[in-house]
């Protein structure tokens, strides 16, 4: 039937002709059994059958009575034909379940898309997640500045702590006050972890060391700027006393001032500035108290100041690249406790140091600023310091100790070679050379037996030379100056 009718107004059609003639075929067939049981009591037998087939009014017509039958089926059928349409109202309310079935598809289509800002979400969140690993890199890059500050700490006590390498080498000397030329007492003398001190006159003897070619020495005594140098340390002849390069002389200067305040009170002056409660002990502890502050400014343009530059004029640059360079200040800064222990910058805290200005400087807005490592013997840069309007250079330092302020050199140094002999033509072995330039110090330690030396210079500035000389005690300088090295010049012997 769903194939022959294409809507329900065929099939209602057909529903309701369907049901007139079934009626009109039972009249008949009812009428028919009548007449063969010529009205017997079968009849009645029949008559409860059309009553649950037929409307109640059928049951009382006669057979003969055809006509009004048929015009009362008219109604029966139209009787019938509510049911029939009240069946397919229930085809119409299937329908829009159907219907309503649709929209829980589309419905269910938005939840896929509600799904996919979800993941859309998800994504931030591994995004939020990368930052948070970058903001640990600085935490690991922020502990090693840590490391880096602590470093100067370590380096000012090395001398006392390091462990000295015995051998059969000795070296002797005399330490001096630098203004006044007097032997001072009680300066302790640290040679790669061995140690001794000056007596009542300034002398010191330091026996059982071993030979080295470039030995760190560095001088410490209260109230004084500490002082470093190098030397080579060789065994004296056999059999004899005759003085080596073993031998050394070297002047100290007092602090340009010394003051005590309170650690809670700031300190503004023309060369440092230091915030309020910005102490630590040497463990890294805070500390609240009295401060003894000492400071001493170095012009190394001057002949006191390079004789005061600790080390030489060398040092590693950010690279970790030993290279030469020019100075064009210093300053040294020791803080201590009351007990004269050493005190140091908190990890965090800054000081700053203003550089005076320098006249034959080129200026530059930027110079490095390097610290010198006293347990290595050399400078490291690290920060720097900017030009100011009165021609002044400022820059911010993470620990105490000895900062200069030091222009690398940006071509290649040249070299000159050169011959150390007496006034009667004798060569001088063991001699120290010095070749002093206007705001740099190059130095080999000691002539080699045909009194030969040779120095890296900073090429384009004349120089002069000087020479110490152990066996007899006395320095001797070239009367002349010698007119500068170009860059990768090698000049032999000028002199």
């Amino acid at each position: 039937m769903k194939v022959l009718f294409k809507n329900k107004d065929e099939l209602l059609y057909l529903s309701t002709k369907k049901s007139f003639l079934t009626l009109l075929i039972t009249v008949a067939f009812l009428t028919g059994c009548q007449e063969d049981a010529n009205q017997t009591s079968s009849s009645t037998a029949l008559a409860p059958k059309v009553k649950t087939t037929l409307p109640p009014g059928l049951a009382k017509k006669t057979t003969t009575e055809t006509e009004p039958v048929v015009e009362e089926t008219l109604p029966v059928v139209e009787e019938t034909q509510p049911v029939v349409e009240e069946t397919l109202p229930v085809v119409e309310e299937t329908q829009p379940v159907i219907e309503e079935t649709l929209p829980v598809v589309e419905e269910t289509q938005p939840v896929v898309e509600e799904t996919l800002p979800v993941v859309e979400e998800t994504l931030p969140v591994v995004e939020e997640t990368q930052p948070v690993v970058e903001e640990t890199l600085p935490v690991v890059e922020e502990t090693q500045p840590v490391v880096e500050e602590t470093l100067p700490v370590v380096e000012e006590t090395q001398p006392v702590v390091a462990v000295c390498v015995e051998g059969d080498a000795m070296i002797e000397g005399h330490v001096t006050d630098k203004a006044t030329g007097s032997g001072l007492a009680d300066v302790q003398i640290n040679v790669g972890g061995c140690a001794t001190a000056t007596d009542e006159n300034g002398y010191f003897t330091l026996s059982n060391i071993a030979e080295t070619e470039n030995a760190v020495v560095n001088f410490e005594k209260e109230g004084y700027l500490l002082g470093s140098t190098r030397i080579q340390v060789d065994l004296y002849a056999e059999g004899t006393t005759t003085a080596s390069s073993n031998y050394l002389e070297y002047a100290i200067g007092t602090y340009t001032s010394q003051w005590s305040y309170d650690s809670q009170t700031a300190v503004a002056g023309a060369h440092l500035d230091i915030p309020t409660d910005v102490y630590a002990d040497m463990s890294g502890n805070a500390y609240h108290g009295t401060v003894t502050a000492g400071l001493k400014i170095v012009d190394v343009t001057t002949e006191e100041g390079k004789e005061l530059f600790p080390g030489t004029f060398e040092g590693k640059n950010v690279n970790g690249e030993t290279v030469l360079f020019s100075s064009y200040g210093l300053i040294s800064l020791s803080l201590k406790d009351t007990g004269g222990n050493a005190l140091n910058l908190a990890d965090g805290a800054t000081a700053t140091l203003t550089f005076d200005a320098v006249t034959s400087l080129e200026e530059k807005n930027i110079i490095p600023l390097w610290y010198y490592d006293y347990s290595q013997g050399t400078w490291i840069e690290e920060g720097y310091a900017e030009l100011q309007s009165d021609g002044t250079y400022v820059g911010s330092i993470s620990h105490v100790g000895t900062w200069s302020l030091n222009m690398p050199l940006e071509t290649s140094p040249g070299t000159y070679r050169g011959r150390i002999v007496y006034s009667d033509g004798v060569t001088v072995k063991d001699a120290r050379v010095a070749l002093i330039g206007p705001n740099w110090m190059r130095s080999d330690l000691s002539t080699d037996a045909d009194g030969l030396f040779e120095v890296t210079v900073v090429p384009g500035d004349d120089f002069q030379i000087v020479a110490y000389n152990y066996k007899w005690k006395y320095e001797a300088a070239h009367a002349n100056v010698l007119p500068a090295v170009a860059s990768g010049e090698i000049v032999e012997d000028r002199i």
